[in-house]
């Protein structure tokens, strides 16, 4: 059964939560950051600097660690205060963040929670199906501009590096490709800022009654036929707004890891107990899309006040910065204002009712903005000054 999961309609522009008033367009476009407001860090597609990047491209591995490490140390030796604040918390970032391999779950097993239905199966990624899956399920939410390899896991409640498990240590290292590290750093991040996110993230993540839902999204999505796409997710399909199959299997997996429930069988019957375990699921997705993005949001804020957050959400930004504002950046004080709300839509709530209250509220939220964009400009500068010393740049412009 095609189940039309009209995210859009639930998770309108306001980004309000049930029993919220929605604000009109109009007003909620309004609240958005001015662009021409927004900092700018010269993009890396200038040309001068896609020059640049093709020189080190060209370079030597041990001559292009050696000129990332002179980032590094160009970085260490800034007395910018906001700089050196961030590095502090990447090295506790790194020491204290649990790294781990997560292997690929795999589908749900047909034959154990809907003997009869058809097996799930991958298909190849050149497929026709991977390429519509691929289309259509594109996840909603946080988007972060920079390469990483280590990511938070809201299940698990610690950091998935991508390329295996890295044991505690206090130097941070990292698997990107000297390339890709280089591109960060033209983008104003400083190194291992992955691992920074996500040890924010796992400081702000306050709900456990949400680990075995993000359990169960992190599984692979499949449809009617049993069609799987590797790295789709349901998780990935749910936050789409496109369209969901609800495959029996999936389903009666739902009801019994998370319900409890194990009077569901397959084939399930067309009815009105049928649609409540739909709308359950549905409503119980939202409740942890809604609180994953928002720890999400928030700590990619932190780091890049330029992040990119899908249109729907765009008005969640600056709510972001004020609270940001209101708050101060030390993270522990933002994490127990974080705690203490508790949800997303308590701190929209707050945060709506103070700047209703300060004439100059975006003014605040953009002094923080360009506070936090402050730190990416030093890191940037200090990624052009590497390139001038070994001949690789003369002017970004």
């Amino acid at each position: 059964m095609l189940f039309l999961f009209a995210l859009r309609l639930l998770l309108p522009l306001s980004f309000q939560s049930a029993g919220e008033t929605p604000e009109k367009p109009e007003v909620a476009a309004a609240r958005t950051l001015p662009q021409e407001d927004a900092f700018k860090v010269v993009p890396p597609e200038a040309p001068a600097l896609q020059r640049a990047i093709e020189l080190f491209a060209d370079l030597a591995e041990d001559e292009q660690i050696s000129l990332l490490a002179d980032v590094e140390r160009r970085l260490s030796e800034s007395q910018h205060p906001r700089l050196q604040r961030l590095l502090k918390l990447r090295d506790r970032a790194c020491r204290e963040l649990k790294v781990v391999h997560k292997p690929d779950p795999g589908p749900f097993d047909a034959d154990f929670y809907a003997p009869g239905q058809v097996q799930r199966g991958y298909v190849d990624q050149g497929s026709t199906v991977a390429s519509e899956f691929s289309e259509r399920f594109v996840g909603f939410g946080s988007n972060p501009r920079y390469h990483g390899w280590v990511w938070y896991d809201f299940g698990l409640n610690c950091g998935v590096g991508t390329w295996g498990p890295l044991e505690h240590s206090d130097a941070p290292t990292t698997p990107l490709l000297p390339e890709e590290q280089l591109s960060n750093h033209l983008l104003g991040f400083i190194p291992d800022v992955d691992r920074l996110v996500a040890w924010l993230e796992h400081q702000l993540d306050h709900n456990d009654n949400l680990d075995l839902l993000a359990e169960h999204f992190s599984n692979p999505y499949s449809d009617l036929d049993g069609h799987v796409v590797t790295e789709i997710t349901l998780y990935d399909a749910f936050s789409s707004m496109s369209g969901v199959d609800m495959p029996d299997v999936e389903v009666i997996a739902f009801a019994r890891n998370i319900l409890g429930d194990d009077s569901f069988v397959s084939p399930i019957p067309p009815g009105s107990r049928q649609t409540r375990l739909f709308e359950t699921i549905h409503a119980e997705f939202l409740r942890y899309f809604r609180y994953r993005t928002t720890v999400e949001y928030i700590a990619n804020l932190y780091v890049d006040p330029e992040a990119l957050i899908d249109g729907a959400h765009e008005a969640i930004r600056e709510r972001i910065l004020y609270f940001f504002h209101l708050y101060g950046l030390e993270v522990a004080p933002l994490r127990r204002q974080w705690f203490r709300l508790g949800d997303r839509g308590s701190l929209i709530s707050e945060v709506d009712q103070k700047s209703a209250e300060d004439p100059s509220f975006r003014a605040h939220a953009l002094e923080v903005a360009d506070e936090i964009n402050s730190a990416r400009w030093q890191v940037a500068g200090c990624t052009y000054e590497a390139l001038r010393a070994r001949g690789l740049l003369k002017s970004v412009q």
